[in-house]
């Protein structure tokens, strides 16, 4: 079962929409490096996530359906291709997809309160 929030020892909380948020958008840099400029466009929501979590809850659908379209992207990526990419196309869907579908967990059960 994902967290909503992590508790620190001094009492601090931290949202977990941020950290997954702000992972996804620096995964999402390696777009520069393949030059794929529309998979760089993607990186936009994460980070307006990372810098301010949604609250209101157009944005956080907004969110959730960017985190489900990244998900869908790395998993057919990686069905189409396996390991046969560059570190940078590995980095985008072995690393990105994991945290795009805890991102999309974490938003949907704030969305569905479940």
């Amino acid at each position: 079962m994902i967290p909503q929030s992590i508790t620190w020892s001094g009492g601090r909380t931290v949202d977990l929409v941020r950290p997954l948020a702000a992972g996804l958008s620096l995964v999402v840099v390696s777009a520069a490096a393949v030059q794929a400029p529309g998979l760089a466009v993607l990186a936009v929501p994460f980070v307006v996530g990372a810098a301010a979590p949604p609250h209101r809850w157009s944005t956080t659908v907004a969110l959730w359906l960017a985190a489900m379209l990244f998900a869908g992207i790395g998993v057919a990526f990686v069905a189409a291709t396996g390991f046969e990419a560059g570190w940078s196309d590995l980095l985008f869907a072995f690393a990105g997809t994991p945290l795009a579908a805890a991102l999309s967990v974490v938003l949907g059960r704030r969305l569905f309160r479940a």
